[in-house]
This record gives C-alpha cells, structure tokens and sequence, in this order.
C-alpha cells in the first residue's frame, strides 16, 4: 500500500465537541468558516474580542449552530465600541468571568482579565495611564528607578520620594495607595494598603481617610 492509498483510507477526524479561538480583534471570519466547517456544539473566545458591531451581529450567521461563550481580555476596553459592542450585546450574558460552567460535556472555568502595565511603568508619562477628563489631576511623570537621589531602600517608595525630590516637594505631605507592603520601607505611616484582588474597596477607603483625619487633626 503506498502512501497516497494509506491516506486515502484514513477516517474522518471526528467534529469537535467544543472550540476555542483566541484573540479575534475584530476579525470574526476564521471563527464563523471554522464552525460552519467543523460544527462543534459550543465555541469559547478566549479575549481580545473587539467586535466592529455588537458581538451577536458579528456571530449572527453561527447563532443557529453553535453556542457562543467568552472570557474579556485587555484590549476590551481599548474604546467605548469596544465595551459597548461586547457589554451591550445580547450575548453579555455568555461571559465566562469567574464562572463555572457545563459546556458540551466539559466544565469550563473563565478567568477575563484587564491588566493596565503603565500605570507603573517608569517609561511613560501617568497621563497616558488615565482618561483625558482627568489629565488635569495628574502632574509629572513617574521618575525611573534611579532617577533623582539614590535610595537603598524599597523602590517603589523610592520612585516617590525621588519625585518628590526632583519637583522641590521634598517636605510636601503625600500618601501611596499600593498592594505591595513590601515596597515600603521607612514611610509605612503614609501607606494605605489596598488588596490585589479587591483594589480600593471600602475597608481602604476608611484607611485612607483615618489617615487624611489623623495627618489634618
């Protein structure tokens, strides 16, 4: 038997009960071909959805063949059409974020997220961290490690300080929202601590204004 024969006898691959597809950006044709090819009984998008129109319009030759679910990634809510087109859609609830789910025969746990580097990140300016409407609220730019006097101690205390330093605020009063203690050296006293799970929740809200009450009384 040669081998064009032995290929030619070969079964079928059978349909895939569920598919993932990851990061569509907007380009929804490979998942609709691959599922008008293949029809498996439920489809996940694994982020990074951003759909041009609402995410049902955009699946809407699939709707009648496959069931549709998806996690959010970080480019989903790059802008408003981002969020609206996803969030508004009639599929909204087919979001898998901290849930548990039964998908065709297989229990499927979703973990979305949106992770922001550069509200850290010593290479970019705050600004571009944050929405125009408050730009005005934000000054400067935090300073790379190293910048201004040295400090031995923790880094991220020391990009405050450093700062401080290089805007002749040395003496101003200031306090740091952060979920890393360990950051902190000398000034824990001007650290509110916010959990990396919750952010700034209410147990810190009162942490913070017990500290602006103790510093202002």
């Amino acid at each position: 038997m040669d081998d064009t024969a032995h290929i030619d006898l070969m079964p079928e691959p059978s349909a895939p009960k569920l598919m993932f597809f990851g990061d569509p950006h907007g380009d929804f044709e490979p998942v609709i071909a691959a599922v008008e090819g293949y029809r498996p009984e439920a489809i996940v998008l694994l982020g990074d959805l951003q759909p041009r129109q609402p995410l049902h319009v955009e699946l809407q030759p699939i709707l009648d063949r496959t069931g549709v679910w998806f996690i959010h990634g970080n480019h989903d809510t790059d802008a408003d059409a981002d969020y609206d087109h996803l969030w508004g859609s009639e599929l909204a609830d087919r979001n898998l974020h901290g849930r548990i789910v039964s998908i065709a025969g297989y229990r499927v746990a979703g973990l979305g997220g949106i992770f922001r580097s550069k509200i850290w990140d010593p290479r970019r300016p705050i600004e571009a961290s944050f929405f125009s409407d408050i730009h005005p609220r934000i000054l400067g730019v935090t300073p790379p490690r190293g910048a201004g006097a040295p400090h031995s101690f923790a880094h991220r205390e020391g990009e405050i300080l450093s700062w401080l330093q290089a805007h002749g605020a040395s003496g101003e009063p200031w306090v740091a929202l952060d979920d890393a203690e360990w950051q902190f050296d000398r000034h824990n006293d001007r650290l509110v601590v916010c959990g990396s799970f919750v952010g700034f929740d209410a147990e810190a809200c009162a942490a913070l204004r017990a500290h602006f009450e103790r510093t202002h009384s």
